[in-house]
């Protein structure tokens, strides 16, 4: 009996001790995200909920949250998708109708890119990391491209809750698989050659950079976005600044 309160107690510990880890991985992506002097384009609360959606984040580690957000990102872009599809079925203003054709060709590239960045955070090496970075960097402006139509024509946005959303999740999505491909540079064992590590950074700023110009529109201070690509040029000459603000 007392083998066996033991052993319930040992297993009780181990679950508490799991739980809390992983609550406080979702807590450090969020606060890291949010806790910047700049104003987040996500409060923390919205991206608690945002891991919290699914049920696989309470046991999650880094890298399996940002799986976590490539999921949920395309779990929304296929809605989006599907409801600029019941938009067309119905509209009768053929202008409008060619706006929503042109939201609906922008969110079906962002399926399929976001479904490449799934595999290669699946895959979970160095360069799969920055490439899947650099493939989430890339469906960034699918929201804008959608709203950018709606504004030519001066007239309201029928996606404007859609689009708003779904930038909001990918910044979150970005954020964390951009980080974990840093981190996993950072603690790897060894670096082939010094042209691969120049060739995986660079893959990391293409991922980050969007984010960081994202952030910089949100407080309308592009000196942000120079700030941040000046300190990165400090530490890796070889790269320069150019490259991030080109």
């Amino acid at each position: 009996m007392k083998l066996l309160q033991a052993t319930l107690s040992l297993v009780f510990l181990l679950a508490c001790s799991t739980s809390t880890s992983n609550a406080s991985a979702v807590h450090d992506v969020c606060q890291h995200l949010t806790g910047g002097r700049h104003k987040p384009v996500v409060s923390y609360d919205d991206c608690v909920k945002f891991f919290q959606a699914d049920k696989g984040s309470a046991t999650a580690d880094h890298r399996g949250l940002a799986a976590i957000a490539a999921k949920i990102i395309g779990a929304t872009a296929k809605s989006t998708a599907d409801r600029i599809a019941h938009l067309r079925a119905s509209e009768k203003d053929k202008v409008r109708a060619d706006c929503l054709g042109a939201c609906a060709k922008v969110y079906s590239e962002a399926i399929s890119q976001i479904g490449k960045a799934v595999k290669g955070i699946a895959t979970g090496t160095k360069g799969s990391l920055g490439h899947a970075g650099t493939t989430l960097a890339s469906v960034l402006d699918a929201p804008s491209t959608c709203e950018y139509g709606f504004r030519k024509l001066h007239k309201p946005s029928l996606l404007a809750a859609e689009d708003a959303k779904f930038r909001k999740e990918v910044a979150i999505a970005l954020f964390v698989t951009g980080t974990l491909s840093r981190n996993s540079r950072i603690t790897g064992t060894s670096i082939c050659t010094e042209n691969r590590a120049k060739d995986t950074m660079k893959l990391l700023l293409q991922a980050l950079c969007p984010l960081v110009f994202l952030l910089a529109c949100s407080t309308a201070n592009a000196s942000v976005l120079q700030d941040a690509c000046k300190s990165f040029a400090a530490k890796h000459p070889d790269i320069g600044y150019g490259y991030c603000t080109n």
